[in-house]
């Protein structure tokens, strides 16, 4: 049986708490081996004696242990929760917990060590009479570094477990604000105690050496035994090798995740998310990523949207082009379309069947004033108006209404045909003159559309092929712009509103 996902990271930061204890231990075990790097010779029974005295490992090694575990539980506390993944993508303070977990770990556990540090110092400074100054002075070096050692060790450790266990699954919320405080490390700081990891404590142990050296004759002393000098050098090396792997990998690992993302972006798929693993530099360019793509998917679903309420090629070109929207004067070709006996067809059948027919009557539309140019600017019952040169500059405008109104006969009457002969049949009218293009309407609410005579005029000569028998009407001014044949003239008719009779052609 798999385990949930909350009982899943519950374990991950157990193994956490475990591998801090872990980390510590090790340092514990490496004791008594490191400290004759510290300690003299002649004083090394020393450090023996003290080890088996009771009182000094209580109050140097246990007490602090007991004093700083329950502020690590308190610490890791949150994270056991089951429904801790819903809780941290809601608070900012759980985001910043879990981002500063490895290093408040380590800190607080390094306390421990200090708390130990003076409280050895002083049970073997005043309540051990006798102890030679000289000791007390190298056991505290040695304690200062063992405390370092502690430190780094436990912090490379949990970080490495972070980034690879729990920030994946959980930093899909991180807010920026999650990345602000003291223990969020820049990579100034980081670059830092790497340095003091790689180099600093290095050079504190063999400088030791070197002063011990210089000390005693060669003679005298065995000191140092070539082997364990060996080995030290090989612990060194092999240490400072996995600590800069680790570095490199915080840095870079990141950094090609970002880089895949943004490539996922620029190819269209604004999915795109990177696990914010650290609170420097690095973690907030991941949350700046996440929130552009999040930022590019919201417009791009409004684009869609906006799509659908307008016609995509006015959508992209307004978006391009502010005088389009303020306002201008164009000649368009007007093409307006109306079904015939629509009413008595819709009393008839029922509301789904009307639905399907003005829908497949409209997809039809849509389809071959696309593909000739134009656009369907205005949806009006079950009615259409089509433009053509507008916003959109289309050079054959007059010829391309034309077309597209032979192509909507040969559809339309193919879908007709499936609804039987009580089905409505279409009336178009098309004409071509100067309008005002741009955005009408209130503060609140505004579209893009055009007013003027000339949207009249084709609204006009629609309705004029009720009268003279005629589905399909064009206006001369429109016949004028046209270089084919095959238009049969009906006659030149006044208009309602116009003082001129006007050529109408059928088509």
């Amino acid at each position: 049986m798999q385990p949930s996902e909350p009982i899943s990271l519950r374990r991950r930061f157990i193994g956490m708490v475990f591998v801090s204890f872990l980390a510590n231990a090790v340092v514990v075990v490496s004791i008594t081996w490191l400290s004759g790097f510290f300690i003299a010779p002649e004083q090394r029974f020393l450090t023996v004696m003290f080890d088996s005295d009771f009182e000094v490992l209580f109050v140097s090694r246990i007490l602090p242990f007991l004093i700083v575990m329950p502020i690590i539980a308190y610490r890791f506390a949150p994270c056991f929760a089951g429904d801790f993944r819903e809780k941290v993508e809601a608070s900012v303070s759980l985001q910043k917990r879990v981002l500063q977990l490895p290093i408040t770990t380590a800190v607080i556990a390094t306390a421990g060590w200090v708390i130990g540090i003076f409280a050895f110092g002083l049970i073997i400074s005043f309540f051990r009479s006798g102890t030679p100054r000289s000791f007390v002075i190298d056991s505290l070096i040695f304690s200062w570094v063992l405390a370092a050692m502690a430190l780094i060790v436990m912090y490379y450790l949990l970080e490495f477990m972070n980034r690879r266990l729990i920030l994946p699954h959980v930093s899909a919320g991180f807010q920026i604000e999650a990345l602000k405080g003291t223990f969020n490390l820049s990579m100034r700081m980081r670059l830092a105690l790497h340095l003091v990891a790689t180099v600093g404590l290095p050079l504190a142990i063999l400088s030791r050496i070197i002063f011990f050296l210089n000390q005693l004759k060669p003679a005298e002393s065995a000191y140092l035994p070539a082997k364990d000098f060996i080995l030290l050098l090989a612990v060194i090396i092999i240490t400072g090798l996995i600590l800069t792997w680790l570095q490199s990998k915080f840095i870079s690992a990141p950094l090609k995740a970002m880089q895949a993302a943004t490539e996922q972006v620029q190819r269209g798929d604004y999915d795109a998310h990177v696990s914010v693993t650290s609170g420097d530099e690095i973690g907030a360019l991941a949350v700046d990523i996440n929130a552009m793509a999040k930022g590019l998917k919201e417009r791009e679903a409004m684009r869609d949207m906006f799509g659908k309420l307008v016609d995509p090629s006015v959508r992209d070109y307004l978006l391009h082009n502010r005088s389009a929207i303020t306002g201008e004067t164009r000649e368009v070709t007007i093409l307006f379309c109306d079904l015939a006996g629509f009413t008595s067809y819709s009393e008839q059948e029922s509301p789904e069947a009307v639905v399907a027919f003005l829908n497949g009557y409209f997809s039809v539309a849509q389809k071959v004033v696309t593909t000739n140019g134009g656009i369907i600017n205005k949806f009006i019952g079950d009615a259409f108006m089509a433009l053509f040169n507008a916003p959109v500059p289309l050079e054959s405008h007059a010829a391309s209404a034309v077309q597209a109104a032979r192509d909507f006969r040969s559809h339309f009457e193919r879908l007709r045909s499936g609804y039987g002969q009580g089905a409505p049949r279409f009336r178009i009218g098309i004409h071509t003159g100067e309008v005002i293009a741009g955005r009408i309407g209130s503060e609140d609410r505004q579209e893009y559309t055009v007013i003027g005579d000339a949207v009249n005029t084709a609204s006009r000569i629609e309705a004029l092929g009720k009268k003279v028998g005629e589905n399909m009407l064009v206006s001369d001014a429109t016949v004028a712009q046209l270089t084919e044949a095959g238009l049969r003239r009906v006659g030149s008719v006044r208009l309602r509103g116009k003082s001129t009779p006007t050529g109408i052609y059928a088509i």
